[in-house]
């Protein structure tokens, strides 16, 4: 069986960024990171659950718009371990021993 050599290509950083942008959404850590602010103060502000200055507000949502950042929901259900979902199991509409 014969192995095909193909040619090494060297791809820089910056393309993988580039192609990571158009893949891949982007997290609550980059939003910090363009916003010059911590992953905590993007969260709280997100959340508006502590007291943010309105500059550090207005900074962090102006990034967030540029990004279209949204949350992850499916992350900060694994993360708080509570999905707020409600489940209903029905065996069966058509059953004859149940009454309508």
């Amino acid at each position: 069986m014969a192995f095909l050599s193909l040619p090494e290509v060297t791809v820089s950083r910056a393309f993988h960024r580039q192609e990571r942008d158009l893949i891949m959404a982007y997290t609550m850590k980059d939003v910090a990171r363009r916003a010059g602010v911590s992953p905590a103060t993007v969260s709280r502000v997100l959340n508006n659950t502590h007291y943010i200055s309105d500059a550090t507000r207005a900074r962090v949502l102006a990034v967030v718009d540029e990004l279209s950042y949204y949350k992850n929901v499916h992350a900060q259900r694994l993360a708080t371990g509570h999905s707020n979902l409600l489940a209903l199991v029905i065996s069966e509409f058509a059953n004859p021993f149940y009454p309508r």
